[in-house]
Protein backbone atom coordinates (compact mmCIF):
# COMPACT_ATOMS: atom_id res chain seq x y z
CA UNK A 1 0.00 0.00 0.00
CA UNK A 2 2.99 2.51 0.86
CA UNK A 3 4.14 1.70 -2.31
CA UNK A 4 1.33 2.36 -4.20
CA UNK A 5 0.90 5.91 -2.48
CA UNK A 6 4.94 6.75 -3.54
CA UNK A 7 4.12 5.58 -7.19
CA UNK A 8 1.40 7.65 -7.33
CA UNK A 9 3.15 10.63 -5.76
CA UNK A 10 5.83 10.35 -8.57
CA UNK A 11 3.16 10.06 -11.24
CA UNK A 12 1.42 13.21 -9.70
CA UNK A 13 4.62 15.41 -9.63
CA UNK A 14 5.38 14.00 -13.13
CA UNK A 15 2.35 15.45 -14.61
CA UNK A 16 2.68 18.45 -12.32
CA UNK A 17 6.44 19.46 -14.19
CA UNK A 18 5.16 18.38 -17.93
CA UNK A 19 1.43 19.47 -18.50
CA UNK A 20 3.09 23.37 -18.04
CA UNK A 21 5.53 22.46 -20.75
CA UNK A 22 2.88 20.74 -22.65
CA UNK A 23 0.17 24.03 -22.65
CA UNK A 24 2.13 26.16 -24.75
CA UNK A 25 4.41 23.95 -26.75
CA UNK A 26 4.67 26.38 -29.51
CA UNK A 27 5.23 30.25 -29.84
CA UNK A 28 2.05 30.77 -32.13
CA UNK A 29 -1.13 28.70 -32.70
CA UNK A 30 -3.42 29.05 -35.46
CA UNK A 31 -6.41 27.32 -34.61
CA UNK A 32 -9.86 25.79 -36.96
CA UNK A 33 -8.70 27.73 -39.69
CA UNK A 34 -9.27 26.13 -43.14
CA UNK A 35 -5.26 25.10 -43.70
CA UNK A 36 -4.03 24.90 -47.75
CA UNK A 37 -0.62 24.23 -48.96
CA UNK A 38 -0.15 24.63 -52.94
CA UNK A 39 2.33 22.11 -53.36
CA UNK A 40 1.01 19.17 -51.48
CA UNK A 41 -2.79 20.20 -52.13
CA UNK A 42 -3.43 19.75 -48.56
CA UNK A 43 -6.72 21.12 -47.84
CA UNK A 44 -8.59 20.60 -44.44
CA UNK A 45 -9.47 22.60 -41.50
CA UNK A 46 -6.85 21.83 -39.03
CA UNK A 47 -4.27 24.08 -36.32
CA UNK A 48 -1.15 24.88 -37.34
CA UNK A 49 1.90 25.02 -34.31
CA UNK A 50 4.64 27.61 -35.16
CA UNK A 51 8.11 27.13 -33.18
CA UNK A 52 11.11 29.66 -33.78
CA UNK A 53 9.73 31.22 -36.68
CA UNK A 54 8.94 27.64 -38.43
CA UNK A 55 5.76 25.10 -39.15
CA UNK A 56 6.16 22.87 -36.00
CA UNK A 57 3.06 21.16 -36.76
CA UNK A 58 -0.52 21.29 -38.76
CA UNK A 59 -2.69 18.98 -37.05
CA UNK A 60 -6.90 18.37 -36.36
CA UNK A 61 -5.65 18.15 -32.18
CA UNK A 62 -5.66 20.51 -30.17
CA UNK A 63 -2.86 22.70 -29.48
CA UNK A 64 -1.48 25.60 -27.33
CA UNK A 65 0.60 28.30 -27.73
CA UNK A 66 1.95 31.74 -26.22
CA UNK A 67 -0.14 33.39 -28.40
CA UNK A 68 -3.79 32.21 -30.41
CA UNK A 69 -4.91 33.43 -33.31
CA UNK A 70 -8.60 31.71 -33.98
CA UNK A 71 -8.94 31.27 -37.80
CA UNK A 72 -12.56 29.64 -38.02
CA UNK A 73 -13.80 30.77 -41.36
CA UNK A 74 -10.82 31.96 -43.05
CA UNK A 75 -8.35 30.44 -45.06
CA UNK A 76 -4.85 30.14 -43.95
CA UNK A 77 -2.21 29.70 -46.60
CA UNK A 78 1.67 30.60 -47.52
CA UNK A 79 2.60 33.94 -46.81
CA UNK A 80 4.68 34.68 -49.74
CA UNK A 81 1.99 36.00 -51.51
CA UNK A 82 2.77 37.58 -55.55
CA UNK A 83 -0.55 39.04 -56.26
CA UNK A 84 0.05 42.20 -58.56
CA UNK A 85 1.93 39.98 -60.62
CA UNK A 86 -1.44 38.41 -61.55
CA UNK A 87 -3.91 40.99 -61.07
CA UNK A 88 -7.15 38.52 -60.64
CA UNK A 89 -9.12 38.27 -57.42
CA UNK A 90 -9.06 34.60 -55.92
CA UNK A 91 -12.39 33.90 -56.18
CA UNK A 92 -11.75 34.07 -59.94
CA UNK A 93 -9.58 30.64 -59.75
CA UNK A 94 -10.09 27.91 -57.56
CA UNK A 95 -8.25 28.74 -54.72
CA UNK A 96 -5.80 25.86 -54.76
CA UNK A 97 -4.78 26.84 -58.46
CA UNK A 98 -4.67 30.38 -57.03
CA UNK A 99 -1.82 29.53 -54.27
CA UNK A 100 0.19 27.93 -56.09
CA UNK A 101 0.55 31.00 -58.56
CA UNK A 102 0.25 33.52 -56.24
CA UNK A 103 2.92 31.65 -53.32
CA UNK A 104 4.08 28.40 -54.93
CA UNK A 105 5.31 29.25 -58.08
CA UNK A 106 7.14 33.09 -57.29
CA UNK A 107 9.02 30.81 -54.65
CA UNK A 108 9.96 27.52 -57.17
CA UNK A 109 11.16 29.79 -59.70
CA UNK A 110 13.63 31.64 -57.13
CA UNK A 111 14.24 28.35 -55.58
CA UNK A 112 17.23 27.42 -58.31
CA UNK A 113 19.35 30.86 -57.34
CA UNK A 114 18.16 31.20 -54.17
CA UNK A 115 18.30 28.49 -51.84
CA UNK A 116 16.28 29.96 -48.79
CA UNK A 117 13.71 30.13 -50.91
CA UNK A 118 13.17 25.91 -50.82
CA UNK A 119 11.10 26.78 -47.73
CA UNK A 120 8.65 29.42 -49.05
CA UNK A 121 5.51 29.70 -50.47
CA UNK A 122 4.43 26.37 -48.57
CA UNK A 123 2.34 25.79 -45.72
CA UNK A 124 3.95 22.26 -44.64
CA UNK A 125 6.47 21.18 -41.13
CA UNK A 126 9.63 22.33 -41.26
CA UNK A 127 9.26 25.76 -43.57
CA UNK A 128 9.22 28.96 -42.66
CA UNK A 129 6.10 30.31 -40.76
CA UNK A 130 5.34 33.28 -43.56
CA UNK A 131 1.82 32.64 -43.00
CA UNK A 132 -1.38 34.44 -43.91
CA UNK A 133 -4.83 34.28 -42.40
CA UNK A 134 -7.73 35.78 -44.80
CA UNK A 135 -11.37 35.79 -45.59
CA UNK A 136 -11.91 34.73 -48.49
CA UNK A 137 -15.27 36.09 -49.13
CA UNK A 138 -13.59 39.55 -48.74
CA UNK A 139 -10.04 39.68 -49.44
CA UNK A 140 -9.30 42.16 -52.18
CA UNK A 141 -6.05 44.29 -53.41
CA UNK A 142 -7.63 47.52 -53.50
CA UNK A 143 -4.39 49.42 -54.22
CA UNK A 144 -3.87 51.04 -57.48
CA UNK A 145 -1.24 52.70 -59.94
CA UNK A 146 -2.17 56.02 -58.41
CA UNK A 147 -2.42 54.69 -54.57
CA UNK A 148 -0.81 51.47 -54.83
CA UNK A 149 0.58 51.32 -51.26
CA UNK A 150 -2.88 50.33 -49.78
CA UNK A 151 -3.17 47.10 -47.66
CA UNK A 152 -5.26 44.02 -48.34
CA UNK A 153 -9.15 43.73 -47.01
CA UNK A 154 -10.25 40.39 -45.85
CA UNK A 155 -6.41 39.83 -44.19
CA UNK A 156 -7.33 39.06 -40.26
CA UNK A 157 -3.15 37.84 -39.68
CA UNK A 158 0.40 37.98 -41.00
CA UNK A 159 3.39 36.38 -39.90
CA UNK A 160 6.42 36.46 -41.23
CA UNK A 161 9.03 34.11 -39.75
CA UNK A 162 6.56 33.11 -37.15
CA UNK A 163 5.80 36.96 -35.94
CA UNK A 164 2.60 38.49 -36.24
CA UNK A 165 2.76 41.54 -38.41
CA UNK A 166 -0.76 41.85 -39.11
CA UNK A 167 -3.35 41.03 -36.13
CA UNK A 168 -6.90 41.61 -36.24
CA UNK A 169 -6.67 43.41 -39.88
CA UNK A 170 -4.36 45.91 -38.32
CA UNK A 171 -0.41 46.32 -39.10
CA UNK A 172 1.52 45.73 -35.95
CA UNK A 173 4.02 48.90 -36.05
CA UNK A 174 6.40 47.44 -33.77
CA UNK A 175 7.02 43.99 -35.45
CA UNK A 176 10.55 43.87 -37.49
CA UNK A 177 11.02 39.83 -38.14
CA UNK A 178 11.51 39.76 -41.75
CA UNK A 179 15.18 38.53 -43.18
CA UNK A 180 16.90 39.37 -46.17
CA UNK A 181 16.84 36.66 -48.78
CA UNK A 182 20.49 36.97 -50.50
CA UNK A 183 21.39 34.84 -53.52
CA UNK A 184 24.91 33.14 -52.53
CA UNK A 185 28.17 34.79 -53.94
CA UNK A 186 30.22 33.37 -55.60
CA UNK A 187 33.91 33.63 -55.44
CA UNK A 188 35.90 33.95 -58.00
Amino acid sequence: MKRLGVLLSLLALNLIMVLPAVAADYDVVINNGRVMDPETKYDRIANVGIKNGTIAIITNKSIKGKETIDATGHVVAPGFIDIHAHGQNIGDYRMQEALRKMCLMPAQTLEGFVPQMKTKGRLQEGMDADIVVFDPETISDVGTYEAPNQPAVGVQSLLVNGTLVVADGKLVLDAAPGQPIRRPIKKQ
